[in-house]
């Protein structure tokens, strides 16, 4: 699926994030038409009308570049179009025309006209909605059953998909580059989520699910906010893929271990615990248990990887592998356990 079936979520999130951000108080280095006037916000957003309130300023060859978009006869580089003015600051359809002097182009007046325009582009995105079995929310789902998410964690890994996926969302949030701290990151993920900062943060914590997992990735450097939040290598260009089965995403990221040659007879020393284990997993299942943990203990090369694949299959439970470390044996990160 292409950015567009997303862009009901994608297009509030750009808006909700240019304003909370300040950009129409204190705009970026390339002013308010750097940020609002650039094609990718108008492309994210759907908000041609921006491109009429900057024909004065925008080069020709970047108007000429958007579908829909026409310059108002006789507008100059100092006026918006009546048009404009009328649609989005008349209180009333009836109301009188403006004055030249009332459409000169001023600061004060741009950032009236951006903040009007943003809000009604946001209330028709927001009328049509999206629908709830889109891929991206499926997998998330899918996602969930693997390492258990709950609901701002899930808002979390769908920005980073976006993000990970639509390459003019990406440069919609970063006009002339700016650079974002943790901080300005969590205010933004806050924004787009709905969910308050000290919440945001608790979620990308490290030992977090979201991290621990290696779902995604923070760049703790001040960066572009495109760059702060990275998504699993392993997810991107599937994460939005019309999958049939839980099983096709799961694949993606974890590995089927490879059967086991012992069985449980060959564990008569361990014949109590291994009822006990039994007992124990099997109750999980039954209560539908979000997560149970076991830990084997041993020396190398005493069985516990063989115990436990001879376990799972005397449950006929499905087992997958996660490295634990590289090839010199040093221990691996959550990320490059799911690699």
């Amino acid at each position: 699926s292409g950015m567009e079936v997303y862009q009901p979520l994608v297009a509030v999130w750009l808006i909700d994030i240019s304003q909370g951000l300040g950009w129409l108080e204190q705009p970026p280095r390339s002013g308010l038409e750097g940020a609002f006037g650039n094609s990718a916000f108008i492309e994210v957003t759907g908000l041609t009308d921006l491109a009429q309130l900057f024909s004065g300023i925008m080069l020709h060859d970047e108007l000429a570049a958007m579908p829909d978009v026409e310059v108002a006869p006789g507008q100059g580089p100092d006026t918006i179009p009546e048009a404009l003015y009328m649609r989005y600051l008349a209180k009333r359809a009836s109301a009188a025309k403006p004055t030249e002097n009332e459409l000169r182009v001023t600061p004060a007046l741009q950032r009236r006209m951006i903040k009007a325009m943003l809000a009604d582009c946001r209330t028709r995105w927001r009328r049509r909605g999206l629908r709830s079995a889109l891929p991206l929310f499926r997998n998330i789902e899918r996602l969930d059953q693997l390492v258990s998410l709950n609901d701002v964690v899930k808002g979390i890994l769908a920005f980073a998909a976006a993000l990970a996926e639509f390459p003019r969302f990406r440069r919609a949030l970063s006009p002339s580059r700016i650079a974002c701290n943790d901080a300005g990151m969590i205010r933004a993920l806050s924004l787009a989520t709905g969910y308050d900062e000290h919440i945001v943060q608790a979620a990308l914590r490290r030992d977090g699910a979201l991290r621990a997992s290696g779902l995604i990735e923070i760049d703790h450097d001040d960066e572009p906010l495109a760059r702060k939040l990275i998504l699993l290598r392993e997810l991107r260009g599937v994460i939005l893929n019309p999958l049939a089965q839980d099983e096709e995403l799961s694949h993606q990221i974890l590995h089927a271990a490879h059967k086991g040659r012992l069985t449980l007879h060959d564990f008569p020393h361990l014949k109590k615990d291994t009822e006990l284990l039994t007992r124990y997993l099997q109750g999980g299942q039954e209560h539908r248990s979000e997560g149970l943990n076991i830990l084997l203990y041993g020396p190398p090369g005493t069985g516990k990887t063989e115990y436990a694949k001879a376990l799972i299959h005397a449950l006929d439970w499905r087992l997958f592998e996660i490295a634990h470390a590289d090839s010199d044996g040093e221990p691996l990160g959550p990320r490059q356990r799911l690699q």
